[in-house]
């Protein structure tokens, strides 16, 4: 009878970990989604001559500066990044764990991260690229 307790509980872990999975996958699609809405607004903003704008803050329409609501959307992209990317990096652990309880072995190579600007300057400057 222990050994049917330890396999359903094993099988509970990996499905409570399989369906934060599946959450934050959601989630990335959700914040990419508004990522893309604030490109757009962005975009358009930039090419508005408009002094005052129009922007939506949650239900609520406010008119404010151009300039201001230029920042505003460049703030909250910044934030949308961050978030994005902590999704990613706790979703790459869920995943481990999720391979851990499976007893299967996490495939190599997933691991990997992009150079950032500093790193491929660095790389560019030694290689003489």
């Amino acid at each position: 009878m222990a050994v049917n307790t330890k396999v359903y509980e094993i099988i509970l872990e990996n499905e409570r970990v399989a369906d934060q999975i599946l959450q934050n996958k959601q989630l990335i699609v959700e914040y990419d989604m508004k990522r893309q809405g604030n490109r757009e607004a962005l975009r358009e903003l930039r090419k508005s001559e408009e002094k005052n704008v129009w922007m939506t803050v949650g239900s609520i329409l406010i008119e404010m500066e151009r300039d201001k609501a230029i920042d505003a959307l460049l703030e909250e992209q910044k934030n949308i990044d961050k978030e994005i990317d902590n999704l990613r990096d706790e979703q790459l652990l869920m995943i481990k764990k999720h391979k851990d309880l499976e007893m299967d072995i996490m495939p190599s190579g997933f691991g990997l991260k992009p150079l950032n600007k500093t790193e491929m300057s660095a790389l560019k400057n030694n290689l003489n690229l």
